[in-house]
């Protein structure tokens, strides 16, 4: 049985990115999303730096392809959309907990999905960073990397790991500043990118269960990591 939740809250960034193909033009995309999503609520549109390049640039360009260019927010998220992407964030450091994470996430994607906005779903990717204050994450895991992970130096690990629904995209690192609101001190990093798509049977009519199938991976994989009594030390509470 695996914990569900454990204090302090590492999680410093949560997020879902959805990457589609729409029914519509790409220059109206931005305004088709807006416009749907603020039938659930009143929401602000604030436009982003990449839309200072030229229209063709953006266009031509692959690197650009799959970048939003436009934010739309409420109190409670923010969906940064582009022509060909929808990446849904919590905007506070605090992490409300998954489910209250999932129900924002399916309201938003239901709303996109059923509107004739997208065509088809080609990715989705659900990322954690995780963040621990003051220590060499190294000293905590089960993951041994004999003769990199040495006192004064930094080390970052990163790999992939397949299963037969999904690909966790795993990078640890140790010796890492972070600061924000509520940080500003050094630390390690446990970052996972939890992937689905079409290979793994992702289309347009499932996607909500594919999203709960990769968290169920992605949190597998994380308290897989942890020693027991690292984990024991994060006060774990269970169901």
């Amino acid at each position: 049985m695996l914990p569900i939740k454990i204090s302090p809250c590492p999680i410093i960034e949560s997020k879902i990115e959805i990457r589609f193909t729409p029914n519509f033009p790409p220059d109206a995309v931005v305004g088709v999303a807006y416009n749907l999503l603020s039938q659930n609520g009143e929401c602000t549109l604030i436009q982003l730096p990449i839309m200072q390049l030229p229209a063709d640039i953006r266009s031509k360009d692959p690197q650009f392809k799959y970048q939003p260019t436009h934010t739309i927010t409420n109190q409670d998220i923010f969906v940064h959309v582009g022509p060909n992407v929808a990446i849904i964030q919590i905007p506070s450091l605090d992490y409300p907990g998954w489910q209250v994470f999932r129900e924002k996430i399916n309201g938003i994607v239901s709303t996109l999905c059923t509107s004739n906005l997208i065509r088809e779903i080609g990715y989705i990717g659900l990322r954690y960073i995780n963040f621990f204050p003051n220590i060499n994450i190294f000293d905590k895991i089960k993951l041994r990397i004999e003769g990199l992970a040495q006192k004064g130096r930094s080390t970052i690990f990163r790999t992939e790991l397949d299963n037969k629904n999904f690909t966790n995209v795993l990078q640890i690192s140790d010796g890492v500043h972070v600061k924000n609101t509520r940080l500003d001190c050094d630390g390690s990093l446990i970052d996972i990118t939890t992937v689905t798509l079409p290979q793994h049977g992702l289309t347009l009519d499932n996607s909500m269960s594919h999203i709960d199938e990769i968290r169920a991976g992605e949190k597998e994989l994380f308290f897989s990591l942890l020693k027991q009594d690292f984990l024991d030390s994060l006060s774990p509470e269970y169901e």
